[in-house]
């Protein structure tokens, strides 16, 4: 069970990071812009909600392939459809090349955090029992180096630590969880803004 829960987790991963890095580029090249992503976020919600009620069998199958049981049960596709309101919300508030960025360091921060922690974290973050400071290191390092072909080096790597010491804690509005796919993207993207 636990080696099917690892295979899972890395292909979500692996999914996180290519479908940002593809909104990323496509934003960067000026094939998308933020209307098309409030379009995607709308037709996933619904069919986010229209699953819960009944079966599509193509995305259905892509659900199950990859997302948590425990997601398909409350909010089907739920890491796509927080991953593009933080997107979308990042390209709507901030310039294009702050926007891209931001979003390379949600896709490769959170992603590679998450699986070289799994793998070679040995120190727990005091603030999650899932999270690792090596993976989260590892992510600054990797999400920097990602984020600077759009903004300068110093200003990559300071948003991405902060991204990153973000997506420790479980931030909370009126008791209700705010999910990091948009802590991250909006705190990295405010971050370089301040700085630019």
């Amino acid at each position: 069970m636990r080696r099917k829960i690892e295979i899972l987790e890395i292909r979500r991963q692996s999914a996180h990071l290519l479908y940002g890095f593809i909104l990323a580029v496509s934003l960067y090249l000026k094939i998308i812009d933020p209307y098309f992503l409030l379009g995607v976020l709308f037709i996933a919600f619904g069919l986010s909600l229209f699953s819960c009620r009944s079966s599509i069998p193509v995305f259905c199958k892509f659900l199950h392939v990859f997302e948590r049981k425990k997601d398909l049960k409350k909010l089907p596709g739920k890491g796509l459809l927080f991953f593009t309101l933080g997107a979308t919300l990042t390209t709507i508030l901030f310039p294009l090349n702050i926007a891209v960025a931001s979003i390379l360091i949600l896709s490769f921060g959170d992603s590679v955090s998450h699986i070289f922690g799994r793998h070679f974290g040995r120190t727990k973050t005091p603030f999650h029992d899932k999270k690792y400071i090596e993976g989260s290191i590892f992510g600054i390092l990797v999400s920097a180096l990602a984020a600077s072909f759009f903004v300068p080096s110093w200003s990559a790597l300071l948003a991405s630590t902060v991204a990153m010491i973000l997506e420790f804690p479980e931030i909370k509005i009126k008791g209700i969880l705010i999910d990091d796919n948009i802590i991250v993207p909006l705190g990295a993207g405010l971050t370089m803004y301040l700085l630019v």
